[in-house]
């Protein structure tokens, strides 16, 4: 099924929050939806098909959005947000979510930093791009740089979609490579100096004959997802997930 809520509409002028439960699954289309900042779908059994990436603006309001236990399929794009943090929670089911990622400011002062949690089931998450940006001595994370966490990820059966991503022998550095960089790190280290390491160790070991090298490590009891999107090390653009 198909459903479209335009909020430009005149009986729906000025809604910030839009609560909603769909037993079917569902095609659900929000148009005119900069001003709304939470979409609540906890209650729906149907999955739901949403666009949530603010594609007609990059001042989305939105903060917070549920849905329920179908099986959702969800787009973000973590650039179109004026709020500073996002939050998905994607409640149970085998939900899939797909996030383009930015390193741009666009018209806003920095990048939203987004949550996501998959909830019970298998869920499968999808990333495009990169988020880091460096400051102007490339010395430390930059201010504008939006953080990107999946709060749960391994409840279930979950899957990540990498861009780029062939095989983990191919795709990933070796996983003592990555070891030996962070066993270099000093006791005050900081998360910034964990990418640098992994990022050398990432660099070394990159084939050149894939578009994108991942590593994941453990720092400070979180695990990371680290992308070198461009080849060259540590860069603005480059990827970092928090997997928790």
């Amino acid at each position: 099924a198909g459903l479209v809520i335009d909020l430009d509409a005149p009986a729906n002028t000025d809604v910030t929050a839009l609560n909603i439960s769909l037993s079917q699954n569902t095609d659900l289309r929000i148009n005119n939806a900069d001003d709304l900042e939470t979409v609540d779908a906890s209650g729906s059994t149907g999955g739901i098909a949403m666009n949530l990436s603010g594609a007609d603006s990059d001042d989305f309001a939105l903060e917070t959005a549920t849905t329920g236990s179908g099986a959702d399929i969800i787009q973000l794009a973590q650039n179109t947000f004026s709020a500073d943090s996002v939050s998905l929670d994607l409640g149970a089911g085998a939900d899939t979510v797909a996030v383009v990622l930015s390193a741009a400011e666009g018209s806003n002062s920095a990048v939203a930093d987004l949550s996501i949690t998959g909830g019970a089931g298998g869920d499968e998450f999808a990333f495009v791009g990169g988020n880091i940006i460096l400051n102007t001595d490339e010395d430390a994370f930059g201010d504008a740089m939006g953080t990107v966490s999946v709060t749960d990820f391994g409840n279930g059966a979950d899957t990540l979609a990498l861009e780029g991503f062939v095989s983990i022998t191919s795709s990933f550095a070796a996983e003592n490579s990555v070891t030996q960089a962070l066993e270099t790190l000093d006791e005050d280290a900081v998360l910034f100096d964990a990418v640098l390491a992994v990022s050398g160790a990432v660099e070394d070991a990159n084939p050149s004959v894939v578009p994108v090298f991942y590593a994941q490590f453990e720092f400070d009891g979180s695990t990371y997802l680290y992308g070198d999107e461009n080849g060259n090390g540590l860069d603005s653009g480059d990827m970092l997930i928090d997997l928790n």
